[in-house]
């Protein structure tokens, strides 16, 4: 690693101690964003000028000039520092001359590292308290290390005042662990994020060839899930094979989970958590190496309502990224569930003034189509009893499948994901992180959505118009 603002006469030369490292971390995390970034690019990064030129889109020259003007201001607030801390510098100066380079404590006040977070379950009901740079920042550094909260404190660079009631939510709801008394280790899986390309890389290889084999079972499967009464059940294949894909997918990783539980009889089935967690971090200035992976980004929503006439109406949004519109997350709401549900039974019933104007922003966003003299839903929507016996058709189907694929599939997760796990967190590992594994669905949705004909799939002529992948489940 290149070493850090070696400059002659430059005081940080003469830093070697523990609190001299943090001293200057903390020097570091004071400059203004646009010299702390060309610090970090130049020195952590190791870019060269002109490669941070293009990054920051700026002239060479600004980047020198920024470069020149970080170094002289860190500089002198280390030299007013040092100034004040002399004796120890004398000590450490009596001792073998190190040059501090930026691998050392209180990195995470100036260059924190980026944590990306994947959730299941009742997740997204604390997202907005786990998703900030600082909660971020204390799950990496307590992930492989249990820390005091003045170790917390000095690493991220905030004083513990400013986080100990943060620290309290993150305790009491189980997102980190008392590991021993007054020191802290996360209590979730935190996998570096090479880790993820890695595994992701070799499952799309193990899972090259299995969204045929999934159609064909979908497809050999046809009348009976046609047999199902329900809304929706006479729509065109193309259009209900969204839905069977996930369904499919789903229940075959459910069946390999179980199966992988099965040999590991040191694992328990659960943790006691409404839900489930996984985080990747890469640390600042770490090199990724990106592999080929054939697979698209993948994620689900549901919303959950009450109407005087049902108990529970479930919205599942199961595909709630690009290239669907975001915002259809909340196209079907607390105003406007009832309406649905009556026009799923009545498409020509009479519509009152506030229901017309519903009415027509679902049918701009396609989740009803006009025709036939009525308002009819776009989207399936059944009892949830129903939505169980289609589970479980599935489920049947493709159980030769999960026992084609959980051996080969849990290898690569005890190779390459298992080592850098806690062996506290060995149930997660089993029922979450390997869960995710043995989810296909990402690598047959990319294989479907670029070959839509072969693989059945209905493409919508306007995503950002579009019900498909989405349905309505009640009781």
């Amino acid at each position: 690693m290149t070493e850090l603002l070696a400059l002659d006469d430059d005081p940080i030369d003469g830093l070697i101690s523990e609190e001299e490292r943090s001293e200057l971390n903390f020097n570091l995390s004071r400059l203004s964003r646009i010299h702390r970034e060309i610090l970090i690019c130049y020195y952590l990064r190791e870019m060269a000028v002109n490669e941070i030129a293009d990054l920051l889109e700026i002239p060479v020259g600004t980047v020198k000039r920024r470069l020149y003007d970080a170094k002289n201001q860190l500089s002198e607030q280390l030299t007013a520092s040092i100034e004040t801390a002399k004796p120890k510098l004398q000590r450490a100066e009596k001792s073998e001359r190190k040059l501090y380079t930026m691998e050392t404590t209180g990195r995470s006040a100036f260059a924190p590292a980026d944590v990306m977070l994947s959730g299941g379950y009742s997740a997204p009901n604390y997202w907005d308290q786990i998703s900030d740079l600082m909660t971020k920042q204390i799950f990496a550094i307590c992930a492989s290390k249990a820390h005091t909260v003045r170790e917390i404190a000095d690493e991220i660079g905030v004083a513990p005042v400013y986080f100990e009631e943060k620290l309290k939510y993150l305790l009491d709801n189980k997102f980190i662990k008392e590991a021993s008394k007054g020191k802290y280790l996360t209590d979730f899986v935190v996998l570096p994020r090479q880790k993820n390309i890695d595994i992701n890389h070799e499952l799309s290889n193990v899972y090259a060839d299995i969204a045929p084999e999934i159609r064909d079972i979908i497809v050999g499967a046809e009348d009976k899930l046609r047999g199902f009464d329900y809304y929706g059940n006479d729509f065109p294949l193309g259009k209900l094979m969204w839905l069977f894909y996930v369904s499919a997918c789903s229940v075959l990783a459910d069946t390999m989970t179980k199966l992988f539980r099965d040999s590991k009889p040191d694992a328990a089935d659960n943790n006691g958590k409404s839900y489930r967690i996984t985080a990747y971090v890469t640390l600042p200035g770490e090199k990724l190496e990106y592999k080929k992976i054939n697979a698209i980004s993948w994620s689900n929503i549901h919303h959950h309502f009450r109407t005087s006439e049902y108990n529970k109406i479930t919205y599942a949004n199961l595909y709630d990224c690009e290239p669907f519109s975001y915002s259809r997350e909340k196209a079907l709401n607390e105003q406007n569930i009832a309406l649905i549900m009556r026009l799923m039974k009545s498409p020509d019933s009479p519509l009152t003034s506030v229901e017309e104007i519903m009415a027509a922003e679902l049918i701009v966003q396609g989740f009803l189509e006009k025709r036939d003299g009525g308002l009819y839903p776009t989207l399936p929507i059944m009892p949830y009893q129903v939505k169980n016996d289609i589970d479980e058709l599935l489920r049947r189907e493709t159980s030769k499948l999960a026992f084609k694929y959980v051996q080969r599939i849990g290898e690569l997760g005890d190779n390459l994901l298992l080592p850098s796990i806690h062996k506290d967190l060995y149930e997660e590992y089993v029922n979450w992180t390997m869960r995710l594994a043995f989810d296909p669905l990402c690598y047959v949705m990319w294989q479907a959505i670029n070959a839509p004909e072969k693989y059945m799939l209905e493409i919508p002529a306007d995503y950002k118009a579009s019900s498909a992948c989405t349905a309505l489940y009640y009781r």
